[in-house]
């Protein structure tokens, strides 16, 4: 028994500066957080003024979203954009920082509101959770087809969209469920709001040569090489991918690569090592479960202005979009 105790305790002593040393789970960036849901409630309830934390008499614009965190993470501010199907946002917008000529988005968490001192960050949050947004409304929400969201933390910035149809339902939460007799807006027909499949998107460097600025081969330019990860709940049909050069808000610059090359330079789409798009035309066809591809655009030499690329994947008709910082 005696041996069996010191063997015992010699076995802890040698683990113990690995668990003193061991490090907590990590902080989150971009990449291990995730948009899992995004929908526009209507316009009802009271609960922000413009550019105050308190109600101010005017019906809110109200949205929720889902976010999944692997650890925790800051959460540095969220954005809501009026815009169009294709992303490009229009005149109407809110953050929750209410900076920058925005009118406040009142974001609360189980009741509470996390900007309730306008300015701040929304704090450190971890796991799965469902914030509700509130944005004042302006009247004017008609004259758009979706909303975006941007929710920034220190990794970067990650979008969805959610389309301007007849208010979704909201998920269980402690803010009541707002009153459509407020003033409200014709609203287009119903459409389906999917969860964003983008799971992961970064640039790799500038290596290799794969494509030219036309056609699936070989120019003797070095390419931009990226990696785009999609998880799909079911069959999806995926039209076009689209790289953007951009700013960290994602505003598009003026360097751009499209799967289809007819208006803009070719961006080779590759699984499994094989070209999908040698020819630069066509749908890229149907991809179910988690998908991981390569993406490769002839190099412009001017990447040294941009911050960030933004990259947009249209399924079903609809546009996802994510951030990834330039290297």
């Amino acid at each position: 028994m005696k041996v069996i105790s010191r063997s015992v305790f010699f076995v802890f002593a040698a683990l113990l500066p690995m668990l003193l040393c061991s490090p907590s789970i990590p902080h989150a960036w971009a990449g291990s957080l995730i948009i899992t849901d995004f929908r526009w409630l209507g316009i009802g309830e009271d609960r922000v003024g413009s550019h105050q934390t308190t109600p101010d008499g005017t019906g809110d614009a109200r949205f929720q979203v889902g976010l999944e965190i692997a650890g925790s993470t800051e959460i540095r501010e969220i954005r809501v954009f009026c815009c169009n199907q294709g992303g490009e946002k229009g005149g109407e917008y809110w953050y929750s920082q209410g900076a920058g000529g925005a009118w406040l988005l009142g974001v609360f968490n189980d009741g509470r509101m996390l900007n309730s001192q306008s300015g701040g960050t929304l704090g450190t949050i971890s796991g799965k959770v469902q914030l509700d947004l509130f944005g004042n409304d302006s009247g004017r929400l008609g004259g758009f087809s979706h909303f975006l969201v941007e929710v920034e933390n220190p990794g970067g910035t990650l979008t969805q969209m959610a389309a301007f149809n007849q208010p979704s339902t909201p998920k269980n939460t402690t803010v009541s469920t707002p009153s459509l007799t407020a003033k409200t807006h014709p609203l287009p027909p119903s459409q389906p709001v999917s969860t964003n499949p983008i799971v992961d998107f970064s640039f790799q460097g500038i290596s290799g040569d794969r494509v030219s600025t036309t056609d699936g081969n070989p120019d003797g330019v070095a390419d931009a090489v990226f990696l785009l990860q999609l998880n799909f709940s079911g069959q999806a049909q995926v039209s076009e991918i689209r790289v953007f050069a951009s700013d960290a808000s994602g505003s598009k610059a003026g360097e751009y690569w499209f799967s289809k090359a007819s208006e803009a330079w070719l961006l080779g789409v590759a699984r499994n090592g094989r070209l999908m798009n040698p020819k630069a035309t066509g749908n890229l066809g149907s991809f179910s479960g988690v998908e991981r591809l390569e993406l490769f655009g002839n190099d412009s030499g001017r990447f040294g202005g941009f911050s960030h690329f933004l990259v947009e994947v249209i399924v079903n008709g609809e546009t996802f979009s994510r951030l990834a910082r330039a290297r």
